[in-house]
Formats: structure tokens, C-alpha cells, sequence
């Protein structure tokens, strides 16, 4: 093995061998860095590394490479302090696999052949006005920090069985952004793990993305991320997960609205998640209907008795004539005028208005479950 201090980096004519690489087996304990000069474009024509460990920065400026940066070849986990790509152009395979990583940093390149970032470990990527031309695949890498910001995936960008975050852990500063983003072509989530959440406000989806097998953390993410991620199953006629984001969806909504400015919807979206949890329990709506059931058999029991009079004798006339008024009124709602209950109009009408609700949210439910 090779050891390298501080080393620039530059293009050279290398004789044969076997991984046909200027660095082989090398080791830098200090800084590696290849830059432009500002006067002649700098290109490299020949593979860089094979299996080599970076104690400290890794840089990459205002370069063309022409040929495969990394070209390991060791099933080791390898090293790198922290990686820059700035100004770039690769035209050739980037694989970067089996590495633990501080950070990556990759700003206004374009990557015009496969991309290849799997099985790493990272505790800091950003990508900021990035080009990706053909597949990038990130397939089983953890990272604990991730940004991707004005960048564009014009084919196949991968993402499953992907590590987000810290697990067990509600810092914000873990949530997974893809801001002001556009991905052409299919973007796989699958069986990806978000520990603190995902922002996907702001990108622009082609495709539907893949979220099949996913975890998504509920707290620090989006209604407009859950919505999209609602929405990306239901397209695909998969209505048992896009339920589950659903409430997901309205759970946020509610919290976005105040009880100052946003009574009545407040109360709507409270009264619908205890219920029925938005329409994804059928049991509970059926219970609460029973209970009711059970409440208005009391109340007629004690009307028929005249328990009510036995209590307090000397409101006895208020209570009749305040009964008397709301009956009145009561029978004359046509839709209910036949079914209610004679003497107790005004209470039979305000049960059959709860069933209705309960009986409403359990139809709701039940086609949830089936079909929406």
C-alpha cells in the first residue's frame, strides 16, 4: 500500500497494470484534490483509484472526467472523510460503493452516464443544482443528513431500501428534503426507512414514485408530502396504502388549523378521527351506534316512567313547556315527522341525527376497505 500527505491530483500516461488505475491500494492521510488552474479546461482521461482509503477531503473542481473515477475492486468497507465534487462533468460509470462517508457535497455538475452510490454509509449528502442524465441508484446506503436542491433526474433514480435519519429521534435538522427537484423517469422508494420524515413539497414527479414497504416517520413531514404519496397509490389501485397516508394527510390538516380561525372544519376533522380514524375503522363507528342505542333506550325507559319529574318537581312545568316547544318544532321536519317518537320528539330527532352520522361513517369505512 501506498502512502500519500497533501496530493494534487493530476492526469498521467500510467504504464499497464492490473487494475489499470494511477492509484492503487493508496492511502492519503492528509488532503486530495484535483482543480482547475483557471486558464486550460482540465480533463482526465484515466481511472483514478482502486480500493484507496481518504483520511481527510477528497475534492474534485471545475473537472471533465473521462474515464471511471473510483474503480474498486476490494469487498471491504473503504473510507473517505469528506467528498466535494463542484463544477464537474463525468461522462464516464461514477460507482462509489461500499464506502463510510462524512460527507458528500455535490454542487452544479452533471453526471452524464450511470450513477452508482450503494451500500454506504453517510452521515451528511447534498446534491444542489445537480444533472443526472442516466440511472442513479443510492440501493441499501444509511444517511443520516440528506439534500437534494434544484436538481433534475432525467431517468431512473433509486432510492430502496434506503436508511433516512436517526431512528428514535425528532430533530428536525434529520428530515429528508428534495426541494425545487424535477425526476423524469421512475423514482423508487421502496422499502426505504424515513426516521424523521420526508419533504417532497417542492419536487416535481414525472412518475409516480414507489413508496411500496416504506416507513415514513410521522413527525416533522408535510400534508402536501403525505398527499402526494396518497396520491401515488391510489393511482396504482393500491387503496389500503394510500388510506393509510390519507389519515396521515388529515392528521396534518388538522393541526394546520386553528381553533381562533378554523372552528367549525376543526371540529369536523376532530369529530371524523374520533369516530372512525378518518374513515379506516369500520369497528368504532359500530360501537359508538350501540352505546347510543343503549342511551336512547334509557332515555325512553325514563320518559314512559316519568323518572324525569321525580328529580326536581318545582321545574316540572318549565321542563314541559320547554318540551313542548322544542316537539313542536321537531314534527315539523318532514323528513323525520313520521319515524319520531310521540311526546318525545325533539330527543328522537337528535338520536336519528347521531345514527345517521355513525351509520354514514361505517358505509365510509367499509368502502375504504374495499374500494375508494
Amino acid at each position: 500500500m501506498c502512502f500519500f500527505d497533501s496530493q494534487y491530483i493530476t492526469d498521467a500516461e500510467i504504464l499497464g497494470n492490473v487494475k489499470d488505475v494511477i492509484y492503487q491500494d493508496c492511502k492519503f492521510s492528509e488532503n486530495a484534490s484535483i482543480s482547475w488552474d483557471g486558464e486550460n479546461p482540465l480533463i482526465i482521461n484515466h481511472q483514478l483509484f482502486n480500493n484507496c482509503i481518504f483520511n481527510k477531503n477528497l475534492d474534485f473542481e471545475h473537472t471533465t472526467f473521462d474515464s471511471k473515477i473510483f474503480n474498486n475492486t476490494s469487498k471491504n468497507v473503504l473510507s473517505i472523510g469528506n467528498l466535494a465534487i463542484t463544477h464537474c462533468v463525468i461522462n464516464s460509470e461514477f460507482v462509489l460503493n461500499n464506502y463510510n462517508i462524512e460527507n458528500i457535497i455535490i454542487d452544479s455538475s452533471s453526471f452524464d452516464s450511470t450513477v452508482s452510490i450503494k451500500y454506504n454509509i453517510v452521515k451528511d449528502l447534498t446534491v444542489i443544482n445537480t444533472s443526472f442524465y442516466k440511472p442513479a441508484d443510492m440501493f441499501q446506503s444509511k444517511f443520516e443528513k440528506f439534500n437534494i436542491t434544484k436538481s433534475e433526474f432525467f431517468d431512473f433514480a433509486g432510492f430502496e431500501k434506503c436508511i433516512y435519519g436517526i431512528k428514535d429521534s425528532t430533530d428536525k435538522e434529520y428530515l429528508s428534503r428534495f426541494t425545487y427537484s424535477t425526476f423524469h423517469g421512475l423514482t423508487n422508494f421502496r422499502g426505504t426507512k424515513f426516521y424523521n420524515g420526508i419533504d417532497i413539497k417542492n419536487t416535481n414527479l414525472i412518475e409516480s414514485p414507489n413508496f411500496l414497504n416504506a416507513y415514513i416517520s410521522y413527525n416533522n413531514s408535510n400534508r402536501e408530502s403525505f398527499r402526494i404519496i396518497k396520491y401515488s397509490f391510489d393511482k396504482i389501485g393500491n387503496h389500503i396504502e394510500a388510506n393509510k397516508y390519507y389519515v396521515y394527510e388529515m392528521q396534518k390538516y388538522k393541526e394546520e388549523l386553528s381553533w381562533k380561525d378554523q372552528k367549525q372544519k376543526r371540529l369536523l376533522l376532530w369529530l371524523n378521527e374520533k369516530i372512525s380514524d378518518y374513515g379506516q375503522s369500520y369497528l368504532k363507528p359500530v360501537i359508538f351506534m350501540l352505546v347510543a342505542s343503549i342511551i336512547y333506550s334509557f332515555v325512553i325507559f325514563g320518559y314512559e316512567n316519568n323518572y324525569i319529574y321525580i328529580f326536581s318537581p318545582s321545574v316540572n312545568s318549565i321542563i314541559e313547556k320547554i318540551s313542548n316547544l322544542l316537539n313542536s318544532i321537531s314534527k315539523n321536519i318532514i323528513p323525520f315527522s313520521k319515524i319520531l317518537k310521540n311526546g318525545m320528539e325533539f330527543i328522537s330527532l337528535i338520536f336519528y341525527l347521531i345514527f345517521i352520522v355513525f351509520i354514514w361513517q361505517t358505509i365510509v369505512a367499509i368502502k375504504r376497505h374495499t374500494s375508494r
